[in-house]
């Protein structure tokens, strides 16, 4: 328990900038990671994958399937790595947005008591829909990028002494 107060205390010490640069690490890494396993789980089983996506009614299952496997595993790394951060996020939005109007379809109009009344009774919060809480956490990284703390910001530096373009400011 020590050991966790002082690193409580030590974050806490941390100036303003660098804790947000923080948060913009850790939600890159721990959903890279995410879409890593995901992406190669699909990918590692892909005849079961084949099915689930026949089962959901995906035209072309087996092509939509690689796709989706190979999106999620490229993605991920890529914010696991901090190199194209935006891409990565940007590929794994479209991702989230095609499975949150195929395979949680039903879910999401319950949401906004559009689907059935069984549905929508038992309807949770949007937030109880996964696709929808990444998708918000892909539309952050497009939008603020991998941080500082990220090889994104190494190529912008070699970028900016190499062609003379000052390096963009980080939020």
């Amino acid at each position: 328990m020590k050991h966790f107060v002082d690193l409580v205390a030590a974050f806490s010490r941390l100036p303003i900038f660098l804790s947000g640069q923080t948060a913009i690490l850790l939600t890159r890494l721990i959903l890279g990671l995410i879409f890593i396993g995901t992406g190669w789980g699909k990918l590692s089983d892909f005849p079961h994958t084949v099915e689930n996506f026949t089962n959901w009614g995906f035209v072309l299952p087996g092509v939509n399937a690689a796709m989706a496997g190979l999106t999620e595993l490229i993605g991920g790394i890529l914010l696991v790595a901090g190199l194209g951060t935006r891409i990565g996020a940007a590929m794994l939005a479209g991702t989230m947005a095609v499975a949150m109007l195929t395979v949680h379809r039903a879910q999401v109009l319950a949401v906004f008591h559009l689907g059935t009344a069984e549905a929508v009774k038992n309807a949770g919060d949007l937030t109880d829909i996964v696709p929808v809480v990444y998708l918000l956490f892909m539309l952050w990284l497009i939008g603020y990028g991998g941080g500082k703390l990220a090889f994104d910001r190494l190529v912008e530096i070699w970028w900016a002494r190499h062609c003379g373009h000052p390096p963009a400011k980080q939020a």
